[in-house]
């Protein structure tokens, strides 16, 4: 049995998917007889607001320790980066006076959580798994945010420098992902492929019928168009809004936007502005997640044209889950048009072609709705095939006991 320390600003019960994701991981070593203890925040990473317990035991052995003052929302970059600073000083200094891990996982939520793990390794000598969920600076640099010159670029790529080399593993989301992580140090014998999953035990497909979501927002008779997720700037969803409003006169189109982040206030506007073909919701609690997701006709994805290997289209997993079609708003190749043209789920528009985006949507009311379950019934068998969590956490889970020896 090994003690290992898991670092991320979100944790459960935060809605955030990445701290889904890591309970996930949490209790898949819980259950292969490892201690964990996680080191996570004390606030909602999207929504300050929401506040947990400063720490808690599951039943199934994971401890957690949630740290205050390390998130003040998304509003702005000074907001993250004092939080993403808080995380990282209060997990080294909690990190020190610990029992020794055997292991530090860390993610990159905070974009500064490497730096914890970087001191616990030359402090404490303790081996760290690093798991990749975003690039930065790549990201900083690709949104415009932030000259490739600047002092803050040094400064991380000295970060994602000096955590890969320190890494006993190194694992990524996707092959794009993996490119450039190559292109920035030669990590390839320790280098790792593991996409995330569908949360299996929350996420089902439900009949539209059955479905009390549809009936409480008033969606029935509708085809629902949905983006639900993380609305941020590395996925805008300008493109699916100018073509609702351009589709209002279409009675059985309606758009659903699920989810938090910067990129809501497009949105909010368009309704503001009378949309009333838009709907536009929170993040949903986890027991409620099938009905939501499973309201949808078509689950919309969307990449960034310069976001390829830098983020990576997780919302893809989430439309697998419930077996509904994917529409993605993205350039080609990255890795969800790989997944749509192998196996025929839906289609693929680049940015600024509203006129590509409204002949999909016309198309896929021709379609009828026995055609859509066809089409999103592919996407349920390979969820069931290749991404499902058991199969998925298992193989990550295995990288990080690899750290150990």
């Amino acid at each position: 049995m090994a003690r290992i320390l898991l670092l991320s600003q979100a944790f459960v019960p935060d809605p955030i998917s990445t701290g889904q994701h890591m309970a996930d991981v949490a209790t898949e070593l819980c259950q292969r007889g490892h201690e964990v203890q996680v080191f996570c925040s004390r606030r909602g990473v999207d929504d300050p607001s929401l506040k947990f317990a400063k720490k808690e035991v599951w039943e199934n052995g994971v401890k957690v320790r949630r740290f205050a003052g390390t998130s003040f929302g998304k509003t702005s970059i000074i907001r993250r980066l004092l939080g993403a600073a808080s995380f990282v000083v209060q997990g080294v200094w909690h990190g020190l006076f610990m029992k020794k891990p055997d292991l530090v996982f860390v993610c990159t939520s905070p974009p500064l959580a490497p730096l914890v793990g970087i001191w616990l390794n030359i402090l404490r000598r303790t081996p760290v798994v690093f798991w990749i969920h975003d690039l930065n600076p790549d990201q900083l640099i690709a949104l415009g945010g932030i000259k490739e010159s600047s002092v803050v670029v040094k400064l991380f790529n000295w970060m994602m420098r000096s955590i890969l080399q320190r890494s006993k593993r190194v694992i990524v989301l996707d092959q794009f992902m993996a490119e450039r992580v190559e292109r920035k140090m030669d990590v390839s014998e320790k280098l790792c492929v593991a996409p995330p999953w569908p949360h299996d035990h929350h996420m089902k497909p439900i009949d539209h019928a059955e479905n009390d979501f549809r009936k409480q927002h008033g969606l029935e008779n509708k085809v629902v168009v949905m983006y639900s997720g993380n609305h941020g700037l590395a996925s805008p969803v300008d493109p699916l809004v100018d073509a609702a409003k351009q589709l209002e006169d279409v009675e059985e189109l309606h758009f659903v936007f699920i989810g938090g982040g910067a990129g809501k206030a497009v949105i909010d506007q368009a309704i503001a502005d009378g949309s009333c073909n838009i709907l536009s919701l929170p993040y949903q609690p986890l027991n409620e997640v099938s009905y939501s997701l499973s309201a949808a006709d078509i689950h919309v994805v969307i990449v960034g044209d310069k976001q390829v290997g830098i983020v990576h289209p997780c919302k893809v997993y989430s439309a697998l889950a419930v077996s509904r079609p994917i529409l993605l708003i993205g350039p080609k190749p990255c890795h969800a048009t790989h997944l749509i043209e192998d196996h025929k789920l839906g289609w693929q528009v680049e940015h600024g072609d509203v006129e590509g985006l409204k002949a999909v949507l016309h198309r896929l009311l021709q379609m009828g709705a026995g055609k859509r379950a066809e089409m999103g019934g592919k996407g349920g068998q390979v969820r069931r095939e290749r991404f499902n969590q058991s199969l998925l956490c298992g193989e990550l889970c295995e990288w990080i006991e690899a750290g150990l020896d």
